[in-house]
């Protein structure tokens, strides 16, 4: 489950890209966590990278594993699958 500023972002956020990258900025001084997330979603970290920076894009299958990861409820998970869906 989320903080309650990070659920927040999430129920605000009308993009996934601004929540993950609210997430690593969270993280903060975790080093590696960028290629945590990508092991995580079982892509590639420059493939992880490119999807930040906005030229790919998360498939439904990352979303399901990055949810669970994040230990997301199952509100905050149907959100989240919702705006890579729409991405």
């Amino acid at each position: 489950m989320l903080s309650i500023p990070l659920q927040r972002l999430l129920f605000s956020s009308t993009s996934y890209r601004s929540f993950v990258k609210a997430i690593i900025q969270e993280a903060g001084k975790e080093r590696g966590y960028k290629k945590q997330l990508a092991d995580c979603a079982g892509c590639q970290p420059a493939y992880f990278s490119q999807v930040l920076a906005g030229s790919a894009e998360l498939t439904p299958e990352h979303a399901e594993k990055l949810s669970q990861f994040w230990d997301l409820s199952d509100l905050e998970g149907d959100y989240f699958f919702s705006l890579v869906l729409l991405g």
